[in-house]
């Protein structure tokens, strides 16, 4: 048979035993001290100079003094001495100078939370650490907000106007993205590349709804065109412009082009004439329509009456060429003739748009 009982370790009274009651108060002794479990204190790793009978403490860590090497163990203060216990798993620990219950698993004590704790938090980790600036801090691979029977919203308030509430986000903590009101009521969404420097993507006027794009809206450039012929011989133009401006939404280009140029006394030429330089090759499959939106020339000759010069792309180049569309129905390429040798000041502005490739 044991001396002790399997729990609380309290020892028994053996058969013939003398001083039966050093037994029994041993074990009255054990259970004052841990039956309604609670501790002055978990801060204390000394033993204080002057307990008072029936003190206790659950030992703090470096322990010293009569205390070493009871790390996390309940000390009682009993019959002058100080008497230590060993928690087991379930063992519940009331700790009065933070009016606080602790829970021991097994191998450590847990604090644990009534929902009453959980009002007014200073700040709040989950599966993380908060501090002063991030409160509620959550280290997961989602976070759900789920609706309560119907709707379901996200707040985020500012104190004044020129404050800020918005959302930030981030590649290892530095800033990539953000949209929200960012110094003033009207909506802004804006992008970095490293953190300091942010571009502004979309900006919405609170008080209007208008929306602006202040890096614009896609990407935009400049061109040189040029003007040559399938096979170029002596052609060699003089430009007093050349000219072009391009926007990319996406893979649609809208251009608008001028050429002002002088031509030499040619004779070797040949072909059909071209516009070069523009910014993209058009695609190979394209949906976006390749005839350009307009066009104004000025000393082309048109090769007749109800003649229109029609800009025209083709598949996977950026160059476009001159298609003479007569009135009603045909035509043919602009080549040679149509671009008079020797002539000041031909003048060509075409806009357009198309996908490129």
């Amino acid at each position: 048979m044991s001396e002790s009982t399997p729990l609380l370790d309290l020892p028994f009274i053996m058969a013939a035993q003398a001083q039966k009651h050093v037994t029994h108060n041993d074990a009255l002794l054990d259970l004052d001290a841990l039956v309604q479990l609670s501790a002055l204190s978990r801060a204390v790793a000394d033993p204080p100079a002057s307990p008072q009978e029936g003190d206790r403490y659950l030992v703090a860590s470096p322990a010293t003094g009569d205390w070493t090497g009871n790390e996390s163990a309940i000390v009682a203060f009993q019959d002058g001495i100080w008497q230590f216990h060993t928690p087991k798993a379930g063992w519940r620990l009331w700790i009065a100078d933070e009016a606080r219950f602790l829970v021991h698993d097994g191998s450590q004590w847990r604090s644990v939370i009534a929902s009453a704790d959980l009002q007014n938090l200073s700040m709040l980790g989950i599966n993380t650490t908060a501090d002063a600036t991030n409160k509620l801090s959550a280290a997961s691979d989602a976070v759900l907000f789920n609706h309560n029977g119907s709707d379901s919203q996200v707040k985020v308030n500012k104190a004044a106007a020129g404050d800020t509430a918005s959302h930030l986000f981030q590649t290892d903590f530095c800033g990539r993205a953000e949209f929200g009101l960012t110094g003033d009521d009207n909506f802004h969404a804006k992008v970095s590349p490293d953190g300091s420097t942010w571009h502004e993507g979309i900006l919405i006027d609170k008080d209007t709804g208008v929306v602006a794009f202040p890096s614009g809206l896609g990407e935009t450039g400049t061109f040189n065109p040029q003007v040559t012929f399938d096979t170029p011989g002596d052609f060699s133009p003089t430009y007093t412009r050349n000219d072009g401006d391009y926007l990319v939404f996406g893979d649609v280009v809208l251009f608008s082009l001028r050429v002002l140029f002088n031509t030499n006394a040619y004779t070797t030429a040949s072909g059909n004439f071209l516009i070069t330089g523009l910014p993209f090759a058009a695609h190979s499959n394209s949906l976006v329509a390749y005839y350009p939106m307009g066009g104004r020339f000025s000393n082309v000759y048109f090769g007749g009456t109800g003649r229109l010069p029609v800009p025209v792309f083709e598949d996977g180049v950026n160059y476009l060429r001159l298609f003479m569309c007569v009135s009603g129905a045909g035509g043919n390429w602009a080549i040679t003739t149509h671009i008079p040798a020797s002539t000041s000041n031909i003048d060509i502005n075409v806009t357009g748009v198309y996908q490129k490739g």
